[in-house]
This record gives C-alpha cells, sequence and structure tokens, in this order.
C-alpha cells in the first residue's frame, strides 16, 4: 500500500465514522432495538433460550450484552456498537476491493461505501443487521483470499489451516448472526463452483478442501438446528 493510498483510506474511514456517530441519540430507541437492549440484560443462557423461540439468531445479542457490560445502555452507547461495526464494514469493502479490482477501485468502493445512506442508516440501529452485513463480507474476503493463495501456488500448511479455520468459524457466525446470512454462503459457493468446474483437473485438491470448509460450516450450526 502507497502512502496516498494509506492517507486516502484513513481520510474515508474518519468519514465514515463521523457519519456514523453524528447524532447516535438523535431520537429515543424504537421497539426492536428496545428488545435488543432488553435481551443484553440478560445471560447468555435466557439470550439463547429466547432467540430460539424467535426469528433471529443469538450472536448479535451476545455481542450487544459484551459491548454494554463495557459502554453501558444508554442509546448513544448501545448504538454505538453498530457504529464502530459499520465503520468495519466500510475497511472490508476496501479490502474485498482492492483483492479483486485494486488499490483505485477498493478506495473507490470504501468512499461509497462510506457515504452510502442505507448503511449510515443500520450503523445507527441497535440490531443485528450491520453486523451480519459485516460478518458476510469478512467471510467473502477470507474465502477470496485463500482461493488466491491458492491459485498463486502452494501456500505452507499452517497458513493454508489458518486461513480455512478462520473461514469457517466467521461463515458460522454469519448464520448465527441473521438467518439470510444463507444467501451470502450460497453466493460464495456458486462463485467458486463455476471456478472449479472451468478448471477441474487443476483445482480438485482446493475442491475438496473448500467442501470440507462448507461441512464443518455446517457441524458449527447444527447446536442452533437443535435448538430450534
Amino acid at each position: 500500500m502507497t502512502r496516498s493510498e494509506r492517507w486516502l483510506l484513513l481520510a474515508i474511514l474518519l468519514l465514515a465514522l463521523g457519519l456514523r456517530v453524528f447524532r447516535l441519540d438523535g431520537q429515543s430507541l424504537w421497539y426492536d432495538e428496545g428488545t435488543s437492549v432488553a435481551l443484553a440484560h440478560r445471560s447468555l443462557g435466557v439470550i439463547t433460550r429466547s432467540a430460539a423461540a424467535d426469528i433471529h439468531p443469538p450472536f448479535y445479542y451476545y455481542v450487544l450484552r459484551g459491548w454494554t457490560a463495557l459502554a453501558g445502555f444508554s442509546p448513544t452507547a448501545v448504538r454505538s456498537l453498530s457504529a464502530f461495526i459499520g465503520t468495519g464494514l466500510v475497511a472490508l469493502t476496501w479490502l474485498l476491493g482492492r483483492q479483486l479490482f485494486g488499490p483505485a477501485v477498493g478506495l473507490v468502493a470504501a468512499f461509497l461505501a462510506a457515504v452510502s445512506p442505507f448503511q449510515v442508516y443500520y450503523s445507527q440501529e441497535t440490531r443485528m443487521y450491520i453486523l451480519v452485513a459485516m460478518l458476510g463480507a469478512l467471510s467473502m474476503w477470507l474465502g477470496i483470499r485463500y482461493w488466491t493463495l491458492e491459485i498463486k501456488g502452494p501456500i505452507s500448511n499452517i497458513q493454508s489451516l489458518v486461513l480455512w479455520t478462520v473461514y469457517v468459524v466467521v461463515s458460522a457466525l454469519v448464520l448465527y448472526t441473521h438467518y439470510f446470512g444463507f444467501t451470502v454462503l450460497l453466493a460464495e459457493n456458486l462463485a467458486m463452483g463455476v471456478w472449479v468446474l472451468l478448471g477441474w483437473q487443476r483445482r480438485r485438491r482446493f475442491a475438496l478442501r473448500w467442501v470440507a470448509a462448507q461441512v464443518a460450516v455446517g457441524l458449527l450450526y447444527l447446536p442452533w438446528v437443535a435448538l430450534t
């Protein structure tokens, strides 16, 4: 990364954070936000059982519980978690753009994400939507990173195992955050499936590892399936 790229990225991230923390307490918590805060007051066991009977998985509530233990329960405090997560999503947008299309595209994509009204809105809400977007972007980046290193040449077993493991854990957390997280994994698998089929003889080893990763994600998700 060049020095100018580094400064531009920093400016974009500061802009993103500023837009997301601006007037966080401009209005009182609405009903769904209040539900999030109420669950954050409870034990992990109660959160798990409540989420199992609700329409959303529990991971966001776990994170919010830990956050409120440090930051408190004011509207600004509980919404600031989403503001920081939303800023992280901007950084991941830069990483994805840079990885796929180069530095200039990465910076433009990050800027557009930083000023997106849609992203700013959900980065100021005490709900799980910006978290699932951030984790989904991280899952995509890890998958693409693993794929990129594999096609450039053999990588060390340790490096491969670390990337594989982190990808599996993050992808499972996507599913534990929102049920629509399945669409992220579906998109990843469609893209990887097409790529593998276009060069099956050379990519069989990668395909086996990728399938093993998806099986591992499924196994990590099984406890939640059993609860619900």
